[in-house]
């Protein structure tokens, strides 16, 4: 049995911005975690068939060993086919804009996370699987991690 390829397809994910700060008053006893690490995902449609998606993660507060800043994003193509509707009126392909592009965003993300923690005096973080589903209409996700 052969695989096909999809008819959603991307192109080289890139960094566009990249923010990594040790914090000077760090006191490990008053640490417990981050206490909300924040996602933010941008769709930009450019046409029927191209868009580009951003995906940012915020790792901050004052009692955090650091802050980490981090936006990754890709151009998005596919095929004219992904733009019928479904059952509850939405196109097809804005699921995969909305769910699939940032899931593919933050899996390249997470290397990236994880050698800059490494490479501090502070253990690696090790970013969480995410489920963009329960985004509602607001951009932002957060994770308790």
């Amino acid at each position: 049995m052969s695989i096909s390829e999809s008819s959603f397809q991307f192109n080289n994910p890139s960094i566009t911005c990249l923010t990594f700060k040790i914090n000077d008053d760090f006191d490990e006893n008053e640490f417990d975690g981050f206490d909300k690490v924040k996602f933010r995902r941008k769709i930009n449609r450019d046409g029927d068939t191209h868009a580009n998606v951003s995906l940012e993660v915020k790792m901050d507060g004052a009692k955090a060993p650091f802050n980490l800043e981090l936006t990754m994003e890709s151009d998005f193509v596919w095929n004219e086919k992904l733009n019928v509707k479904n059952a509850d009126g939405e196109e097809q392909v804005e699921i995969f804009l909305k769910y699939t592009a940032p899931s593919l965003l933050l899996s390249y993300m997470r290397p990236v996370v994880a050698y800059i923690t490494n490479s501090s005096k502070f253990p690696v973080y090790n970013m969480p699987f995410l489920d963009f589903t329960t985004l509602e209409e607001s951009s932002d996700v957060e994770s308790n991690h």
